[in-house]
């Protein structure tokens, strides 16, 4: 990350992705620079693409002790079983039962929409947006959009 991110100085928002070896210095330093030089870093976690890769998951109560911006992603079909929303939030439950699930949600959710910037129309439910909604049945793994 300390080669790479000085490329960036443009007042950039730089998705930091999977995030399993990052260190707490690491996000210090990524955290500091990108203050410095007006970044937004946002940290994607893609757990169940993590688990399939290389058995680990992101260190996510560091990453919320430094207050870091956090999103849920799926990666892609070559690294993860499904591309479901819903089963990356029942992962993060799974190996951090700690975690309330209104965080969870707020970073599959609001997060994600102030990330890519459409958070004027989607990811809460607020007068004039249209955030889409689906009823996600964790216990039989079925989802279904509602609006």
């Amino acid at each position: 990350m300390r080669s790479v991110l000085p490329y960036f100085n443009l007042g950039q928002t730089i998705f930091l992705i999977h995030n399993t070896c990052i260190s707490e210095n690491d996000i210090i330093w990524a955290k500091q620079y990108a203050a410095e030089n007006g970044l937004q870093l946002v940290f994607c976690l893609c757990v169940n693409a993590n688990l399939y890769i290389e058995n680990k998951v992101p260190p996510i109560d560091l990453l919320l002790k430094h207050n870091c911006q956090i999103v849920l992603g799926t990666d892609s079909y070559s690294s993860n079983w499904q591309l479901s929303i819903a089963k990356e939030i029942e992962s993060i439950q799974k190996h951090f039962p700690h975690l309330e699930l209104a965080t969870i949600l707020h970073w599959a959710t609001q997060s994600g929409a102030r990330a890519l910037r459409w958070d004027d129309r989607l990811g809460s439910f607020e007068k004039g947006k249209q955030p889409g909604l689906t009823l996600l049945d964790l216990e039989n793994g079925n989802s279904t959009r509602i609006a």
